[in-house]
């Protein structure tokens, strides 16, 4: 699942935003928070503990283990969250315009077993469009 936005800010702003986990819940449509559980500045194996409120069951809390795995600025980064529904990777991809950037969000989710099925199969329009809120919300923040 791929989505992009172009925003007025240029892709160190932007990766500035990306790259610090713990500031995800800034735009995100609903409940997200992040703390960080490793040392040191955010690079490749960075961990953060995260927990958020989504989808059908605004109740229900969603803790998620959250690793980097692609640390490339401003350009690319990249995180493993594991769920109990299996790992999924989210990278972003960071590309100057010449007014601005276009940020690229492709979230590569597992495809096997029945929560992924049901999830990204049949409830596939409304992940995507809870995806796309966070995009659009994305956006607001970074053409601030």
């Amino acid at each position: 699942m791929t989505f992009h936005i172009d925003v007025a800010a240029d892709p160190q702003t932007a990766w500035d935003l990306l790259s610090d986990v713990e500031r995800h819940g800034e735009w995100s449509p609903q409940e997200f928070e992040a703390t960080k559980e490793t040392d040191g500045p955010v690079g490749m194996g960075t961990r953060y503990r995260a927990a958020g409120r989504k989808g059908a069951r605004k109740g229900h809390l969603r803790a998620t283990v959250v690793t980097v795995v692609e640390h490339e600025p401003p350009t690319r980064f990249a995180f493993d969250a594991v769920e109990d529904a299996g790992t999924y990777r989210t990278t972003f991809v960071l590309t100057q315009l010449d007014t601005g950037s276009r940020v690229e969000r492709i979230i590569d989710p597992p495809m096997t077993g029945l929560v992924p099925f049901i999830r990204h199969g049949l409830l596939g329009p409304v992940v995507r469009r809870y995806n796309q809120q966070n995009m659009d919300a994305l956006k607001s923040l970074l053409d601030a």
